[in-house]
């Protein structure tokens, strides 16, 4: 999944290049905007009519628009949470410095920024998130649920200890599930060396990813185009082979569907039936079975199942599966 957050003045006129290059080989990226309409701290107003104008364009060209905040505040994870009554135009967060923001708020800056987003610039459904700096308050996640997002990408792979998505939990603590999903970011553009310089570290990580079928998250902010877009192109090239490449409210609703899938087992020594429960549509869906599992029939009987050794892909399917399996014999067993 690549991504950009789009916070600067230049970076909004730098992303038509980017998306450029997405759209001509096929992908779709996930933009991360700033609305910025308050000049302060950090940088000038761009989230104007100029600024919406281009990111019409943006959108228009198939790709995903999510909210990266009002303020982006480095301050944000001491934010309050607020009231939930926050609007356009009188929350008005100001960035006085590093370490000051006046009159912002958690709630403040996920409605606003969304309202924005979904009515200014016409994205039909602003379902994903990431603060600036990645500045991860503990309330995110309910303020996240309340606000209608479904999708964050707030950490880091190596802060998280994972390149899989995880659900969040109220208040970040065990007690309680939210229905948020986290996809933490193991490549970003502001670490030393330049990104341009870590072109064979970045290939060599996704190829290990790919082992297990780990989530790549590139987060590359368009404020130049030079070593960034050439390490998209070249990261691009050299992965595609044995990458899918998508949006994160893509991928995020996929694995939301595939994580609300129900299995369940019955059977003796020699037949077993597995019980599937999909409340929603969903395609290609994987399973994991024992070697000994060999593939009878399905009900439905029309779902084309195959099976690859211990794999077994479902390329569509919704509702009540059942997956029948007899025992391989020893032969078979043998010659594998």
């Amino acid at each position: 999944m690549i991504t950009h957050d789009v916070d600067y003045t230049q970076s909004v006129l730098n992303s038509l290049p980017y998306a450029d290059f997405e759209r001509s080989q096929g992908l779709r990226a996930t933009y991360f905007i700033q609305t910025k309409y308050i000049r302060d701290y950090h940088d000038a107003v761009f989230f104007n009519e100029q600024g919406v104008a281009l990111l019409r364009e943006l959108a228009g060209r198939n790709m995903e628009l999510a909210s990266h905040s009002v303020s982006h505040s480095q301050i944000f994870h001491r934010f309050p949470l607020g009231t939930g009554n926050e609007q356009y135009p009188s929350y008005r967060p100001y960035v006085v410095d590093a370490v000051t923001t006046r009159d912002g708020s958690i709630l403040g800056e996920l409605r606003v920024s969304k309202f924005l987003l979904e009515n200014l610039v016409g994205q039909s459904e602003v379902l994903s998130f990431r603060p600036g700096h990645l500045s991860n308050p503990y309330g995110l996640p309910e303020a996240l649920a309340a606000t209608g997002f479904r999708f964050s990408s707030s950490v880091t792979a190596n802060n998280s200890l994972t390149h899989l998505p995880f659900q969040l939990n109220y208040d970040r603590t065990h007690l309680a599930e939210t229905e948020i999903f986290e996809f933490p970011v193991p490549i970003e553009d502001e670490a030393l060396p330049p990104l341009g310089e870590r072109l064979h570290d970045a290939v060599d990580l996704a190829r290990k990813l790919s082992r297990y079928g780990g989530c790549y998250v590139v987060l590359i902010h368009p404020n130049t185009l030079g070593h960034k877009l050439g390490f998209e192109r070249g990261l691009v090239n050299a992965v595609r082979d044995f990458s899918w490449f998508g949006t994160l409210s893509e991928f995020g609703q996929w694995w939301s569907a595939r994580n609300k899938v129900g299995v369940d087992v019955d059977g003796g020594a020699e037949r077993w039936t597995v019980h599937l429960d999909i409340p929603e549509p969903l395609e290609g869906l994987t399973l994991q079975v024992p070697g000994s599992f060999e593939l009878e029939a399905s009900r439905p009987a029309d779902l084309a199942v195959t099976q690859n050794q211990e794999r077994l892909l479902i390329p569509k399917a919704e509702g009540k599966v059942d997956l029948i399996f007899k025992a391989k014999s020893r032969r078979d067993s043998n010659n594998e």
